[in-house]
């Protein structure tokens, strides 16, 4: 019995089902029409959520990134325990190639840091968990810094460096100048 559980777990890596549920992992961006959707989720609902799904939604951006820069494609390095299939990975080696600054290299990582507790952590766990709001109060907000107060709620400050990182890290992928990434910009892109 013992030997054919073995088998049965060994095979579970080549599962056809398994293999679908991973596939959706390599295909974390929300199009574009579904980013309403996908808003209307998150806005309402419990800090783990957000915390989660927003830090998610960086990570994806900064596989976008990694990806576009990739002139022979990526293979396998974000597959399923694949060179680049963590968070902290995608972070080093954005870092290390220039194309994200260091100012958005330690909003991921905080973004991730925040994350990861709130996804691995089976404790009740809120924006309002001191270790979590201390996290929050070091972000970097960018241009949305001047939108805060000190009464701002730490589940704002955290969507908010989410979309100023997330965001310097797409115009970052659509640029052709190849200056890193970066949150210095202080006031909102102009749409033309």
């Amino acid at each position: 019995k013992i030997a054919a559980s073995l088998r049965d777990n060994s095979m579970a890596g080549t599962n056809a089902t398994i293999k679908a549920l991973r596939k959706l992992l390599s295909t974390a961006a929300v199009a574009p029409e579904e980013m309403a959707k996908h808003a209307q989720e998150l806005f309402g609902r419990n800090d783990r959520l957000i915390a989660i799904v927003v830090g998610s939604a960086v990570e994806a951006s900064l596989q976008g990134l990694l990806v576009a820069r990739m002139p022979k494609g990526s293979g396998d390095l974000f597959a399923f325990k694949g060179a680049l299939s963590t968070f902290s990975a995608k972070i080093a080696v954005a870092y290390a190639f220039g194309l994200i600054d260091s100012d958005v290299r330690r909003n991921a990582d905080y973004i991730r840091d925040i994350r990861n507790v709130f996804a691995h952590r089976i404790a009740p766990t809120s924006f309002r968990t001191p270790e979590v709001a201390a996290a929050c109060k070091i972000l970097t907000l960018g241009y949305m810094e001047r939108r805060t107060t000190s009464k701002t709620l730490m589940r704002t400050r955290y969507l908010y460096a989410a979309m100023d990182t997330g965001t310097a890290i797409a115009r970052a992928r659509l640029s052709d100048d190849g200056r890193p990434a970066s949150l210095h910009e202080k006031h909102p892109p102009q749409r033309r």
